[in-house]
């Protein structure tokens, strides 16, 4: 299966975040694998069986000239979500929550394995990650950074995200099940030093299929963030907020 996997690493101290400044990070880009000829199986007919392709969508641009890159993005991406207390939360369908659940608790498991604690699901973490893991599918690029310029940073700051003296994102795209996007996540020294973050406190996951990309139609996202407060006590910009 060709597939692909980026990491962003990514400290911020609280003086950074107060002059908007960006910081350390760097990415991790794996080889793309070459799908081995003699009828071999790929894109949507190797995905894990139990999930359900969703059908196609466009993306659609409903901001306006003045809107900033920042409400663009939440515009476009964030608020038009599903409803995240609709069946399937932020996802496409049930089967695509239960990846992101099934990537959410193989990423607890291998920290266990290493003495870490439980991340705690954040659902604004989570929303985050799906409208970026979307926005890849839906526009075809595979990057941390969207095509308007706004890094995982920018994303925090576009739904008024708690102050956090860390985060780590890491992005995979084309793998067909969620074993395969953790196993190789592990595998590599970047993306496994974000699962293994020690400080690591929140995680929200996204997971998204493009039906129309016939090589690598997943794309998934993995965000966590250590915030210096409750982010449940905390006045996220909610979806239906956008304006």
């Amino acid at each position: 299966m060709r597939y692909e996997l980026f990491s962003l690493v990514f400290t911020l101290m609280l003086a950074a975040l107060l002059s908007s400044c960006g910081g350390g990070g760097g990415g991790d880009v794996l080889p793309i694998y070459g799908i081995p000829g003699g009828g071999g199986s790929s894109g949507l007919d190797a995905l894990d069986p139990s999930i359900d392709v969703p059908p196609a969508e466009n993306f659609v641009d409903y901001s306006v000239p003045t809107d900033s890159v920042y409400v663009k993005w939440a515009k476009n991406l964030y608020a038009t979500l599903p409803a995240p207390e609709g069946p399937a939360r932020v996802f496409q369908n049930a089967s695509l929550m239960r990846v992101a659940e099934q990537i959410f608790a193989g990423v607890n498991a291998e920290r266990a394995k290493h003495g870490l604690s439980t991340l705690k699901w954040e659902p604004h973490l989570e929303m985050i990650a799906q409208a970026h893991a979307r926005d890849m599918g839906l526009r075809n690029f595979f990057s941390h950074i969207t095509p308007e310029g706004l890094d995982t940073q920018a994303r925090l700051t576009a739904v008024d995200a708690p102050m956090a003296h860390g985060y780590g994102e890491n992005a995979a795209k084309g793998q067909e099940s969620a074993t395969e996007v953790v196993s190789q996540w592990m595998d590599s020294t970047k993306h496994r030093a974000n699962i293994l973050d020690a400080d690591a406190v929140y995680m929200g996951i996204g997971a998204f299929i493009d039906p129309t990309d016939l090589q690598t139609p997943t794309s998934f996202i993995l965000l966590n963030a250590t915030f210096y407060i409750d982010p449940a006590t905390h006045d996220w910009l909610e979806p239906a907020e956008v304006e």
